[in-house]
Parts: structure tokens; C-alpha cells; sequence
């Protein structure tokens, strides 16, 4: 969308302008709504005055240039970034295929993460770093603009989530090295999350997830634990009902799970005969009941999908994705010519 910018113009364009006044000119900036309204018009008077421009509140090529304002790329779209589970396909699998899908659309770029999903114990740290590369770069590898301000957005699955939160806690924090992409995250997808937040579900995901006081497997690191944030209001959790990584309690018997997930994270299945004594003894448990579950995760359940289990089972993405096309709503509109405002 060209210059200028007026009432009216709205979507991905004006979202990465007014990120730019945010950043640059705190002080009267407008708020960050994607639409150009009597805020922005009043912002862009108060700007004209103190450039000694004729103050018509339309944010025209000479404002522009006296403010330093470079435009974006033309046809500016967010970016929605994805990281699939454990032997994943990077394009494939229910964050892959949302995204997929909203790209056809035109409302984001895909951009998969790439990772070594393979590996156990797992290498999550090889998916984080390949998302802090992307994440601070201006431009993707294949040449798509990245610049500060363009909005994006993130899904995560399974082995996926565990990267996405993870990353979430070392990066985007108030002064961690990538805090200046917060304010333009739109979303978060995350499906069979192990670090989902106590009681955290998506409003669509409610009627196939119906306990309650639940929260994810991982016992360490997790949204809401002390030490981590809470989940962010555009943070989504879906996950169904019986997901053994998804959905965990404070008993006895979730103790061991959490205990058995944490071995086998770091050991995985070394000695499943010695790691079940070990967390028997150590949680005054049952040795078969702690063996169970190691044989659970060990023969399907642990991020492997070669059985049947609610962890792998398709997921219906509808809601998924009518709930992360109205946070990349792109469309824009022609700003009008320029117009006096009085003042």
C-alpha cells in the first residue's frame, strides 16, 4: 500500500507503521490496531506540528521523510512460523497444514522450522535455535521480508510445543535478546502442548477436553510454574481428552508420569527396568505402576505415532484455524488524498 496513509487504511501495512511510531515516537504514538483512525490522525498532527509540516493528520511522503519513516516491501504479509512434533514432516501435521492453508488465503507466508526432530533424548534446543535465527533475521532464507514490525505468529505440535514454549521462556521475555518481536505476535497455535498452563484450552477445544485442574506433562518448565510467565491472552492450547503430554494432575499418579516424562527426556530408554525402579523408589510408587507408564510412552505414546493414542489421533483444525485467520487479517484498503484537518 503506498503512501500516503489517511482515515480508512487499514491491515498488515498500518500495523507495521504503527509499530514503527511506537518505537520511535513513544511519547504521542497511536495505538497499534491495524486501522487508521481519529488516534492516529490526532498522533500524525502532533508529529506535523513539531515538524514544522502543514498539520493535515494524513501521513504523506514529506511527513515520511522528515520522520524517517521508510515503507515496507510492497505487499508486506505476516510470516507464520511452524514446528512440528517428534519424526515430524516440517510441512506436514496440524500446524503445518493450518498454515498451509492460510498462505493459500494470502493472509501469511509459511515459514517451517526445521529442526533435528529425530533425536533422542530429544535436541529441542536445535528447534530454538533455528527459531531465534529466523526470528532476528529481516529477511527469510528464501527471500521473504522480515523487517521489525512485520507482524507474526507461531504453531506448535507435541515435541513442536515443547521448542515453542521453550522458546517463548528464553526469548521473548521483557529484556531477553528477541523482546523487541513481542509486540508484533499475533498468535499462538500450540496443539498437545507438555508445557500447557493449569486449565489452559482453547474455547473450541472445550467439549473433547473436559477435566478440569490439568496441565501439561512437563513437571520443570511450564507456563505459570514459578519462575515462567503465564500464558499470553494470544496464546491457544488444544489438545483432547486422555493426552498423556497434554494432560496431567498433582496426585501420585501424575508425579510419576512427570517423573518418568523428565527421565526419558534426558535418558529416554537406556534401561527401562532401572529408570522404573529409580522413580518407584523415589516416589514411593508401585514399580509396575512407574513401568506402565514407561512402556506407555516407550511403545507409542512418547512422541512416536506408531499406535493409536489421543496424543497422534487427527485433530480437527477448523476452530484452529478460523481463530489464527482473524488474528492475520491482512486486507487493506487505498488511503485517501490527503485531506486539512483543523487544529
Amino acid at each position: 500500500m503506498p503512501l500516503p496513509y489517511g482515515p480508512g487504511a487499514h491491515g498488515t501495512e498500518i500495523e507495521y507503521w504503527q509499530s514503527w511510531f511506537q518505537r520511535e515516537y513513544r511519547a504521542y504514538a497511536p495505538e497499534k490496531d491495524r486501522v487508521y483512525g481519529d488516534g492516529d490522525v490526532a498522533a500524525v498532527v502532533e508529529m506535523q506540528r513539531r515538524l514544522a509540516l502543514p498539520q493535515t493528520g494524513v501521513f504523506d511522503e514529506a511527513t515520511a521523510q522528515a520522520a524517517h519513516y521508510v515503507p515496507p516491501p510492497r505487499n508486506l504479509r505476516p510470516i507464520m512460523f511452524t514446528v512440528e512434533g517428534h519424526l515430524s514432516d516440517m510441512f506436514r501435521g496440524p500446524v503445518a497444514d493450518t498454515a498451509t492453508t492460510l498462505e493459500a488465503e494470502g493472509l501469511c507466508h509459511h515459514q517451517p522450522i526445521g529442526y533435528n526432530n529425530g533425536a533422542l533424548p530429544f535436541d529441542n534446543d536445535s528447534g530454538i535455535n533455528e527459531l531465534a535465527r529466523l526470528l532476528g533475521a529481516t529477511q527469510m532464507d528464501n527471500g521473504v521480508p522480515f523487517p521489525e514490525g512485520t507482524p507474526w505468529s507461531l504453531g506448535v505440535y507435541s515435541q513442536g510445543a515443547i521448542v515453542g514454549s521453550y522458546f517463548y521462556f528464553r526469548y521473548l521475555q521483557p529484556g531477553q535478546p528477541l523482546a523487541w518481536r513481542t509486540p508484533d505476535l499475533k498468535g499462538v497455535l500450540a496443539y498437545a502442548n507438555p508445557c500447557r498452563q493449569l486449565d489452559s484450552i482453547a474455547p473450541w477445544a472445550r467439549p473433547r477436553a473436559t477435566a478440569t485442574g490439568t496441565h501439561g506433562l512437563d513437571p520443570i518448565q511450564r507456563f505459570g510454574l514459578p519462575g515462567f510467565p503465564a500464558k499470553p491472552d494470544n496464546w491457544m492450547d488444544v489438545y483432547r481428552e486422555g493426552d498423556i503430554f497434554a494432560e496431567n494432575k498433582d496426585d501420585q499418579a501424575s508425579a510419576v508420569k512427570a517423573a518418568v516424562y523428565e527421565a526419558v527426556m534426558n535418558d529416554w530408554i537406556s534401561n527401562p527396568f532401572s529408570l522404573a525402579g529409580q522413580i518407584a523408589f523415589t516416589l514411593h510408587a508401585p514399580f509396575n505402576e512407574a513401568f506402565a507408564v514407561i512402556e506407555a510412552m516407550i511403545s507409542g505414546a512418547a512422541f512416536l505415532a506408531s499406535n493409536p493414542n489421543p496424543h497422534y489421533a487427527p485433530f480437527e483444525l477448523e476452530g484452529g484455524t478460523n481463530w489464527m485467520r482473524e488474528r492475520l487479517i491482512s486486507a487493506s484498503v487505498p488511503a485517501p488524498q490527503a485531506t486539512p484537518v483543523a487544529v
